[in-house]
């Protein structure tokens, strides 16, 4: 029996160093993922001089899509798009590939200039990260490097530099040989293809710079693994550019968090980012939420998704889990109030930190739809083993750590264990979260806060309004047993009520 499938689409792209194939489940205003399939076939490597792809390089593809095809036909042909990227727009012989291509998947395959294809990168990444609107978004692919300059939804300039990961490192890193003269003539390689495109760029301006490629999640990876944040900086690019020289060798390259099917091309997408952040005077990268497969997808729903996609997640969650929205932004409010007065205590001001404290805040009976009984930690293990659009995976892991204590006794290591933030920053948060929870707890209309809060920067003493306690003795009892939990590891917290004014 035919199955229609109409709420799935799938987005194939043919790229110069892996085949990708994302399908999708259209879920009112937002896609939830159903399927990732991504295949080293390297293209790009199997180009000659004379632009022809080798007979193994096509062979390689044909068979990964022949994995693709199983999954395409129960879509309607209408939910599908394939694209093909810079090395097919390249290669002589595309004709050869293409037409093989399409009988193994059934399906027309569109072969897009640069342009389109930074212009689909954009959308992508604007419809899947959260951020300041002003964005340059750069994605190094295996033959080409697209960088495209833009406001909100909206494209300033969209352009394809003739540049990729496989591609340099074939010219600068030929046999797998590694050394400073070979990154610096990459580098400025690098710096030479982009140099035209600097005063307008500049001149416009971005406000956010994102990554969406291999290239920049294999970086984000090695820097997570060397206990450092996800923030990809000129610094940090060359001391990994340091650690592979002194490797010499690629079957000597070991570097902690770089996957061993990204050694081969991780030198030559290095050298074209530091040469990028070196012309363009980037001060730093975080990594997108999408990128071309996802402009795919987003092209084709009809329906208008929430451009907010942060938003757009926990509305979503929200919705998903039963969380009643007013209790859920009185918790919220709370904790950003109490926030406001600790930040300049307090070192909280971690990247992001007011607003991924109001996040979690609204998520804190995420946990509740699964059970009572250990609630926030059915709330840590849904964040951990889902992915959520618009927070990268160490917010996402911040978030899923600060709901997993927020209640019950506090697991120090859990939080020492975090990367991409300083333990007292997160203790910082966990404490106004946990704060927050009980303030709230009695489900009131009115706000419940200190009148008066006294810090030397890490212990505290709140001052309650006059006769707070007999009015709310359930919350006090809450309180008084929060200072016990919160002892334990080392914070002292006092609560007392203000004395009533003598007439």
């Amino acid at each position: 029996m035919a199955t229609r499938n109409n709420d799935l689409f799938a987005a194939i792209d043919l790229g110069s160093n892996s085949f990708h194939m994302l399908v999708v489940r259209q879920i009112g205003h937002s896609v939830q993922t159903m399927a990732k399939v991504k295949r080293k076939v390297r293209l790009a490597a199997g180009l000659d001089d004379s632009l022809n792809l080798s007979k193994e390089a096509m062979e390689r593809g044909w068979q990964c899509l022949r994995l693709f095809a199983q999954r395409l036909q129960y879509l309607p042909p209408e939910n599908v798009k394939i694209v093909a990227t810079a090395t097919l727009r390249l290669a002589n012989n595309v004709d050869q590939f293409v037409t093989q291509a399409e009988q193994i998947l059934g399906r027309r395959i569109n072969i897009i200039s640069g342009e389109q294809e930074a212009a689909l990168i954009y959308q992508g990444a604007a419809y899947t990260s959260a951020g300041q609107p002003h964005r340059l978004i750069i994605d190094i692919g295996g033959a080409s490097t697209e960088m495209i300059i833009g406001h909100d939804f909206d494209i300033h300039q969209a352009v394809s530099l003739n540049m990729g990961c496989v591609r340099f490192t074939t010219q600068f890193f030929n046999a797998g040989r590694f050394s400073a003269t070979a990154f610096e003539l990459a580098t400025e390689a690098a710096k030479h293809e982009a140099q035209a495109l600097v005063t307008s760029y500049q001149q416009f301006g971005w406000q956010q710079c994102l990554g969406s490629s291999g290239t920049v999640q294999a970086i984000q990876e090695v820097l997570l693994s060397q206990e450092l944040d996800d923030q990809i900086t000129l610094s940090r690019m060359h001391h990994l550019r340091d650690q592979i020289i002194s490797c010499e060798r690629l079957e000597q390259l070991n570097i902690k968090g770089l996957a061993e099917d990204r050694k081969p091309v991780f030198a030559g997408g290095l050298a074209i980012l530091i040469g990028l952040f070196e012309t363009f005077g980037i001060t730093g990268m975080s990594i997108s939420g999408g990128a071309l497969r996802e402009g795919l997808i987003y092209g084709m729903i009809n329906q208008p998704i929430e451009p907010g996609v942060r938003q757009s997640t926990l509305s979503a969650l929200i919705h998903k889990y039963h969380i009643e929205p007013r209790h859920a932004e009185q918790c919220r409010a709370t904790a950003l109030a109490l926030f406001a007065h600790y930040k300049n205590q307090w070192p909280i001001e971690c990247h992001e930190g007011e607003e991924l404290l109001g996040c979690v805040a609204l998520l804190h009976e995420l946990g509740l739809t699964v059970g009572f009984a250990d609630s926030h930690k059915h709330a840590e293990y849904i964040l951990n083993v889902t992915q959520q659009p618009g927070f990268s995976k160490i917010q996402q892991a911040l978030l899923a750590t600060l709901l997993g204590n927020s209640k019950g006794e506090i697991d120090s290591q859990s939080i020492e264990s975090l990367r991409g933030y300083k333990a007292e920053q997160a203790f910082g948060l966990l404490r106004i979260l946990r704060w927050s929870i009980l303030l709230t707890s009695h489900r009131s209309s009115s706000l419940i806060l200190p009148s008066e809060i006294l810090t030397d920067g890490v212990d505290t003493h709140w001052n309650m309004p006059a006769g707070w306690r007999s009015s709310h003795p359930l919350t006090a009892a809450d309180l008084l047993e929060e200072q016990a939990i919160q002892a334990k590891v080392g914070w002292k917290f006092n609560v007392s009520s203000l004395k009533t004014p003598s007439h």
